[in-house]
């Protein structure tokens, strides 16, 4: 299942600006039982990076004992196509196929998705790669559609690091948060500082 291929960017339409009484509105009508901490680190989180709950760009999921702040990889596409600097991008599974004869159309085993992001002001592609052992834990999303999943996995790790400055601190992606630890989202989030990029590894690009 292929997410995006390279295109150019829309025209821009304006935004509705994100308040706090939208957010308790959209609270209110799914019945969301969050206490004042929680609630005020919704208000802060869709206020600050217009996140539009109505449209599910901010959505309140169970984790753990507690919530979790989740957003969709479409807002990141979106952010990034706002900048006016994104000239296209792609993602694409990484498997490991057989080699003996009689197995070239044999689709091999899937261990990861890699996604090509292009700026218009940086001279070569950023590319980066995540492996599917790291994320799926064995969720029944994970079991039906684990290319579908690793993907957008990978577009959101790739998206933040490749436009740190647009997307720091913007929740992460539901996908993502069913593979990491509680308590690292729960310290990015109440940081909401600007992403710094980690060690990157397999990864060309040049600024």
């Amino acid at each position: 299942m292929e997410l995006k291929i390279k295109e150019k960017s829309p025209e821009i339409q304006q935004i509705q600006q994100v308040t706090k009484q939208m957010c308790d509105d959209f609270l209110f009508s799914q019945g969301t039982k969050l206490d004042e901490q929680q609630k005020v680190m919704f208000y802060n989180l869709a206020v600050q990076f217009n996140l539009n709950p109505f449209k599910q760009e901010i959505r309140v999921i169970p984790f753990g004992e507690g919530w979790n702040y989740v957003t969709g990889y479409q807002v990141y596409v979106a952010r990034a196509e706002a900048t006016g600097l994104l000239d296209g991008w792609h993602v694409e599974p990484i498997s490991v196929k057989p080699i003996f004869r009689g197995t070239e159309n044999d689709p091999g085993e899937l261990i990861g998705a890699r996604i090509t992001i292009f700026r218009k002001d940086w001279q070569n592609p950023f590319i980066w790669e995540v492996t599917l052992k790291e994320f799926d834990k064995g969720q029944s999303s994970w079991e039906k559609m684990p290319e579908f999943m690793i993907k957008k996995v990978c577009i959101g790790q790739g998206f933040r690091l490749a436009f740190p400055n647009e997307l720091g601190g913007l929740p992460y992606l539901q996908e993502e948060i069913e593979g990491i630890a509680h308590e690292e989202i729960t310290s990015h989030l109440l940081r909401s500082e600007s992403v710094e990029a980690p060690q990157l590894k397999n990864t060309v690009y040049n600024p």
